[in-house]
């Protein structure tokens, strides 16, 4: 996974927003490591970020999530179109190598299609706030578990022990994790129906019913007038710093959670 911060046109990430961090492609097992001391360095200035990955390691994701959890920042999910890579493929080695160079680059926004699958979407639940449009997929299925055996090759007892020791491990970390991060864990209940050959698509009753902590409330609906459309807002009794709102702009309707005050971790 490669992270880098770009620059586009005026309020391409948002009314004044023109910069965005970009957090793309497979969740390797550095990534951890190397998003926080790229997250060291850009945080404070309270960038969005625009996560696009089809998912990878689990444990990796999480370590990301909780390090977006320690200040309020908002996560949406589109794929980053760099200029500056010219005529080359976005994921090919000459751009690949650009964004990787710690330099500050241009770019554009396409949410169409754009996703956030398998460990991905838990990466994203550590933002306090986020932001999916209606064209861009949260996908989940269950996690994989890859067992190592030392000292020659193992029964099928001892694999399938050890995988099912894997299974309870991923779930126990997935279930506390989702927990602390504010979310319903209907979102694991989920995943674990799909095998992990396939990709279950998240519909949006499912984006408001099982990721924001209010959907486990009765909601209220508040509509309110905007330039470009309209905006409806819920909020749970009892949770007033949490909720979540629709969003028209223009011709994109987004789906903002909210999951209230940030904590450290």
């Amino acid at each position: 996974m490669v992270f880098y911060v770009v620059k586009g046109a005026p309020d391409a990430c948002g009314r004044g927003c023109d910069s965005w961090i970009a957090a793309e492609g497979q969740i390797d097992s550095g990534a951890a490591l190397r998003f926080r001391k790229f997250w060291t360095k850009v945080r404070d200035r309270k960038l969005p970020i625009y996560l696009s990955s089809p998912g990878g390691n689990l444990d990796q994701a999480l370590a990301m999530g909780a390090m977006l959890r320690e200040r309020p920042v908002v996560a949406r999910v589109a794929r980053t179109v760099v200029g500056e890579c010219g005529f080359e493929a976005q994921d090919g080695d000459v751009c690949v190598k650009l964004k990787q160079s710690g330099r500050e680059l241009h770019g554009d926004l396409w949410t169409r299609n754009a996703m956030c699958n398998s460990a991905c979407p838990y990466l994203i639940l550590g933002a306090t706030t986020r932001e999916i449009a209606p064209d861009a997929l949260l996908a989940v299925h269950s996690p994989k578990v890859v067992a190592h055996f030392r000292g020659g090759v193992p029964t099928p007892q001892m694999q399938a022990e050890a995988n099912a020791r894997g299974r309870e491990r991923a779930d126990r970390m997935l279930r506390e994790y989702i927990v602390r991060m504010g979310a319903e864990i209907g979102l694991l209940v989920l995943a674990r129906t799909v095998k992990f050959e396939d990709t279950r698509v998240l519909t949006r009753e499912e984006l408001g019913r099982i990721v924001p902590v209010v959907a486990v409330a009765t909601v209220l609906y508040q509509c309110r007038a905007v330039r470009t459309g309209f905006a409806a807002s819920g909020r749970g009794p009892g949770l007033p710093s949490r909720g979540f709102d629709f969003e028209w702009r223009g011709e994109t309707p987004l789906l903002r959670l909210h999951t209230g005050q940030s904590t450290g971790v």
